[in-house]
């Protein structure tokens, strides 16, 4: 037995009395049993939301030991989450420890619409290198339902510059105007 899952067309949600028609067609070349259909089961979708974007920080010359995160996070399911929705959300820096937050929804996210998410906790970028992140949601527990790219997690490396060093030489300088 294999397990398949189907997708239905949005406009059949809601609908109390779907038909589905399954047709087996060959030839008389090729002898086959067929095929055999058991439990099927109608599920609603479940939510899906990612990162999409990294907001902030962003490459620059210097940021503070206390910069937080800023991400886009888009619902890329098919219903609306509600105001009040919980999305769990979470980033790695530097490849360190999970750190974990909540994103609590204060407005509807129709699906593929975005909001951006501060996290609580901040990180030090305050010297000059390259900083992975790793920024990511867990709401939905299989990821790989509706495609087989996951879209929960992105990846970026933000630069810190450092501040340039500069030399303006000797300043030769007389008391008044000549």
């Amino acid at each position: 037995w294999k397990t398949f899952r189907q997708i239905l067309p949005t406009d059949t949600r809601n609908i109390s009395n779907i038909k589905f028609r399954f047709v087996f067609k060959s030839n008389e070349s090729l002898n086959y049993e067929g095929f055999g259909i058991d439990d099927i089961r109608i599920y609603d979708a479940p939510a899906d939301v990612g990162v999409t974007e990294f907001v902030y920080p962003y490459d620059t010359c210097e940021w503070k030991d206390t910069t937080h995160i800023v991400v886009k996070i888009k619902n890329f399911g098919l219903d609306t989450l509600k105001t009040g929705s919980k999305i769990p959300v979470g980033y790695k820096f530097n490849n360190g420890a999970s750190v974990r937050d909540t994103l609590t929804l204060a407005t509807n996210l129709i699906p593929n619409a975005t909001v951006n998410f501060k996290f609580n906790s901040t990180v030090d970028m305050s010297y000059a290198g390259d900083y992975s992140f790793a920024v990511f949601t867990t709401l939905e527990a299989n990821p790989y339902l509706y495609s087989t790219i996951c879209n929960d997690t992105i990846l970026d490396t933000i630069s810190v510059f450092g501040m340039p060093r500069y030399d303006i030489g000797n300043i030769m300088g007389a008391i008044a105007p000549i």
